[in-house]
């Protein structure tokens, strides 16, 4: 493809930062386990959540086109509300769902669901 098609067309944009985007996280969250000694069932857990993570920002990224044409206030209310229940979503269906099916139930998963229960209103809102 010629690169100027590529910026002309918002579509193949859209969808080639969506894929480096997840397959860039998925590449360094499992590094990171790799370099903290439990890459093993990582191999499994990597690929699950940058999957759910792409589905809810396809669904942002619908909230975000039909809210467009609103006022910048309403806006603006409706891209904070629509994120922060994505990332409360993908962080609780990390720790809950996902986790307790491919990780070994160790203490990560316990501290993980401990951090959503405590954290997930906050953390969000700040950190994410």
């Amino acid at each position: 493809m010629d690169i100027e098609k590529f910026f002309d067309n918002r579509r193949t944009q859209f969808w080639a930062l969506q894929i480096i985007g997840w397959t860039g996280w998925g590449v360094t969250f499992y590094l990171a386990a790799v370099i903290w000694g439990s890459p093993g069932s990582y191999a499994r857990y990597v690929p699950i959540i940058c999957a759910m993570g792409l589905l809810l920002t396809l669904g942002l990224r619908v909230i975000y086109r039909l809210s467009w044409d609103l006022s910048l206030g309403r806006r603006l209310v409706i891209t904070i509300v629509a994120s922060y229940l994505a990332a409360a979503a993908w962080r609780v269906s990390r720790v809950f769902l996902v986790a307790p099916l491919v990780l070994e139930g160790g203490t990560w998963v316990k501290h993980e669901r401990m951090m959503a229960v405590l954290s997930t209103p906050w953390d969000h809102l700040f950190y994410r």
